[in-house]
């Protein structure tokens, strides 16, 4: 059963890393799914947008691989083709259309902290503690773990709405921290450009 948890978790890193649809620069002989073709489309009319990046992410409760945006003045780091990012936005893949994911235009707490995916949610870090999210529908959900003024406190996400903070023990914020430092790995996007559009979204 560990080996089986061990491989799942790869593959989903796999999939973070390498960009849309898990590609990993082999060949991809299968049909281009629907959100994917969506995603291009979309990403096609933007391809005079300056400084453009995007990435494909695996953090849907329906499934469907989220598409996520931002630009290159929020670089964290560079890469040679991409780079990590302290602000992004979400689109998702909904009734035919490619649309705004509600709650998720946001910043992590600094520009040298970039956002992270793994076990199928995305891993923000926040002052003093990280929030993990997953996108349920067009709505952005979750929980932000945090310590405030020697206090630890829990609040939940859904869309631009949240909860009041509640106490909690700072064993379970450590260990969640502590979890997505262990599982997560920083988010890759790449340029909105043709070559990337056709290598990354299949």
């Amino acid at each position: 059963m560990r080996k089986v948890a061990v491989l799942g978790i790869v593959f989903l890193l796999v999939v973070s890393i390498t960009g849309c649809g898990g590609n990993t620069g082999k060949e991809n002989t299968a049909a281009m799914g629907p959100e994917m073709e969506a995603y291009r489309s979309y990403l096609e009319e933007r391809d005079q947008v300056e400084d453009l990046y995007f990435s494909c992410i695996p953090v849907s409760e329906e499934g469907v691989e989220v598409l996520a945006l931002t630009y290159g003045k929020n670089a964290v780091k560079k890469e040679k083709n991409s780079i990590t990012t302290s602000h992004l936005v979400l689109k998702t893949y909904s009734e035919g259309k490619v649309l705004d994911v509600e709650g998720s235009n946001m910043d992590s707490f600094s520009n040298t902290a970039a956002f992270l995916a793994g076990d199928g949610k995305m891993w923000v870090p926040v002052y003093g503690g990280i929030g993990v999210y997953t996108v349920k529908g067009t709505m952005l959900t979750g929980n932000v773990y945090t310590k405030e003024m020697e206090t630890y406190t829990t609040y939940s996400v859904n869309g631009k709405k949240r909860s009041e903070p509640e106490a909690i023990d700072a064993g379970t914020v450590e260990k969640i921290v502590e979890t997505g430092d262990s599982t997560a790995k920083p988010i890759l996007f790449y340029k909105n450009t043709k070559g990337n559009r056709e290598k990354y979204l299949k």
